[in-house]
């Protein structure tokens, strides 16, 4: 084994227990959270909350499915942004942009054949949230503002924007949100309906797979993409390289936006039944993002794993009521979960500055 690949090795490793530590610390918490509110059931609804569903069988783990796809689209939205140092907080206006554009296509453009309706729709999701991001892109690149209150502003902004277009254009009364998509209006299942019999699992899984792959080639297999990278571990050292600071800026904001907005065709075109709620606050639906592309260590096929073990507590998460733990509960556990990322990030960096100092100490006392 040459030098290189036992760095990869040794890295790759580091992340994995970062990520480890900080998902059972968030787990243990919860646990004793828990347990403090309701001791008598607690055991057995942590047990079941583990169990990601299992429990209704293979609908459960189709459910699984189908909330992996677009949590693993919405992580390396982050996790790309996040390789070049750019913090992208506008993802969830992003993503909401792009839900809205694909639920108005798949339900109003009826004048579009149905086998390529939702074709049309996700790549419309994909421009909305690309657009979503220029105005940040353009304030952090050519005004050196930082991103992240832009985003949040946009993020505000597309709330009242999905409100106002959806009950004026495609709302249902009933369920204050807008209106059910058809069915032929939605992503293929690919007989996953057949295997996974009640879930809502579908083509969704295979195009975030494609997405995760494409993005793992732009940012580690490209020349186009080690120089986003090399922008965002030493910036001045790009800049004397040549790299075109204000152009990437904008092309990582872009790219970050589209990957959003897909994430929001794809998670609302996969069933029939997902709505767009009338709310006045930031929905949670993208909530993930950031979490998932923290734990996985900002790397793309990281965002796999840690996209299903997101998807896999979800549903876990909708089986603790039984035991009288209300909704809430379900997201205490992600917010727990969403605070030790951010530990799993700073383990990862607490790590690389001890072995640098160890790497250190071993030089001077060669010398």
């Amino acid at each position: 084994m040459n030098e290189k690949v036992k760095l990869r090795f040794s890295r790759a490793l580091e992340a994995c227990l970062s990520t480890i530590i900080a998902i059972a610390s968030a787990l243990l918490i919860s646990f004793v959270v828990m347990f403090a509110f309701n001791p008598k059931n607690a055991p057995r609804a942590f047990v079941e909350l583990m169990s990601g569903g299992i429990s209704l069988g293979l609908k459960g783990i189709g459910q699984v499915l189908y909330y992996t796809a677009p949590y693993m689209i919405l992580g390396v939205s982050a996790a790309f942004s996040f390789q070049t140092g750019i913090f992208n907080m506008g993802i969830n206006g992003q993503f909401a942009v792009g839900s809205l554009v694909a639920v108005l296509i798949a339900g109003l453009a009826t004048w579009i054949p149905g086998p390529i309706r939702w074709v049309v729709a996700l790549f419309a999701a994909a421009a909305a949230g690309m657009l979503w991001s220029v105005i940040p892109g353009i304030l952090k690149a050519y005004w050196g503002a930082s991103e992240v209150v832009p985003g949040i502003m946009m993020n505000y902004i597309s709330v009242f924007l999905c409100n106002e277009i959806i009950t004026k254009h495609f709302y249902q009364p009933i369920t204050t949100s807008s209106k059910y998509i058809s069915k032929d209006a939605t992503l293929p299942s690919m007989g996953l309906d057949k295997v996974f019999p009640g879930s809502n699992a579908s083509s969704a899984l295979l195009i975030a797979i494609i997405t995760v792959i494409v993005v793992y080639v732009i940012v580690y297999k490209s020349s186009f993409g080690f120089g986003l990278r090399a922008s965002g571990k030493n910036l001045q050292a790009a800049r004397y390289a040549g790299v075109a600071e204000k152009k990437n800026i904008m092309l990582v904001m872009l790219i970050s936006g589209l990957l959003a907005g897909f994430a929001g065709g794809v998670f609302f075109l996969s069933s029939t039944t997902k709505t767009i709620m009338i709310a006045d606050r930031v929905s949670s639906d993208a909530g993930y993002a950031i979490p998932i592309a923290l734990l996985a260590g900002k790397n793309p096929i990281g965002v796999i794993f840690i996209a299903f073990f997101m998807a896999w507590i979800t549903v876990g998460g909708t089986m603790i009521q039984s035991y009288g733990f209300p909704t809430e509960t379900v997201s205490m556990i992600t917010s727990i979960i969403f605070y030790f990322s951010a530990l799993s990030f700073l383990a990862q960096k607490a790590l690389e500055r001890w072995k640098m100092s160890k790497n250190l100490h071993h030089i001077q006392e060669g010398k």
